[in-house]
């Protein structure tokens, strides 16, 4: 985590498809209001787990180094 921002998530792959992501994800989610990430568009699979962890997509955007499309997701705690 850089301030509200979630740099970086990974999970080894051996290790995926076992909750350690999520459990990660929900430990960071305690200590914040505010959470936002970068997914590229065409990473279906890191997008579908962010979505399914309750992060909407805010904007979409086009990646300035790699030139690819990217989505800006967030998430917010509920009150």
């Amino acid at each position: 985590m850089v301030d509200n921002y979630l740099a970086a998530l990974f999970v080894a792959s051996n290790f995926q498809s076992r909750g350690y992501g999520k459990r990660l994800l929900d430990h960071v989610k305690k200590n914040r209001d505010y959470i936002e990430l970068k997914v590229f568009k065409k990473n279906k699979k890191a997008y579908n787990f962010y979505s399914n962890n309750e992060f909407i997509i805010e904007q979409e955007l086009l990646s300035e180094d790699l030139k690819e499309k990217e989505y800006l997701m967030v998430w917010r705690a509920e009150k």
